[in-house]
């Protein structure tokens, strides 16, 4: 397998996969035609790619506008026109403009456009690193910011830290060379803090732990099982009719007896009157 084949089968497995969740978690509800149009445009792409017809390719750039365009109609008509310059539209929008980037990426290589002057093979790369990287990972902790919580604010800075940090270093990988580090301590900085700030969240604190043994039920201790047998025994009451309640194990050398009533500890001390089974 050539380094370009396997470039080629990468690329359609995360384009399977980025959809998935921009679709979930940031529309309002799941649609047959956005999944229809999904797997039409991964079937151009596909054919694109290893056919000798890569202007099929443009299908996917279609689809990663198109689904761009519905998100942002989706929020203007739900929550206003005002609410797309929010900090949460904006981290949502993140992921969305990874795709279309990566989508460029992967037509300009498919149809050999020399992208400001990278061949085939680079595109790719860049196409695999838009997908992966800032669709499905981006993608991941934007979704987290939409969930709201103590940890959203951690999650909106660190989105577009990302997003910031990734324009960087596509400058500065070949021409503005001095952007380049800056775009590493960023993407430095924001992924530890948002995983931090994840394993915050789901982590139990100890006072959780403390209010989860609160709420566990108290085992009986040893002796309460004698004591309640005692009791028993002193009333006159079958064995048949106590032992199974109270874990002691029933005696199978008895007949059953009718229903009998275990007896206070006033009517079960020496001396009391003994209850017989009714």
């Amino acid at each position: 397998m050539s380094e370009l084949t396997l470039l080629r089968v990468l690329l359609l497995l995360a384009m399977a996969m980025g959809p998935l969740g921009t679709h979930r978690f940031f529309f309002a509800e799941q649609s047959r035609l956005r999944v229809g149009a999904h797997v039409l445009a991964l079937a151009c792409a596909a054919l694109g790619l290893f056919l000798d017809a890569p202007v099929l390719c443009g299908a996917w750039l279609l689809f990663c506008a198109g689904s761009f365009a519905l998100f942002l109609g989706e929020r203007a008509s739900r929550e206003g026109a005002a609410a797309l310059r929010s900090p949460d539209v904006l981290a949502a929008s993140v992921p969305f403009l990874f795709s279309n980037i990566a989508a460029v990426w992967l037509v300009g290589g498919a149809n050999d456009l020399r992208i400001l002057g990278y061949g085939t093979a680079f595109s790719y790369y860049a196409a695999l690193h838009g997908n992966v990287l800032g669709w499905i990972l981006v993608g991941a902790l934007a979704g987290l910011a939409q969930r709201g919580g103590p940890e959203r604010r951690v999650y909106l800075a660190s989105v577009l830290v990302c997003l910031v940090s990734f324009l960087l270093l596509a400058f500065g990988i070949d021409q503005l060379r001095a952007l380049k580090p800056l775009g590493v301590v960023g993407l430095s900085l924001a992924l530890p803090a948002s995983q931090l700030a994840f394993l915050r969240s789901v982590w139990p604190t100890p006072s959780h732990r403390l209010r989860t043994r609160l709420r566990q039920p108290r085992r009986p201790r040893l002796h309460d099982g004698a004591r309640v047998a005692q009791r028993a025994l002193d009333a006159g009451v079958p064995r048949r009719r106590w032992a199974p309640r109270h874990g002691l194990g029933p005696r199978h050398d008895q007949r059953p007896h009718r229903r009998a009533v275990l007896p206070s500890r006033r009517q079960a001390r020496p001396g009391a009157q003994k209850l017989n089974p009714t």
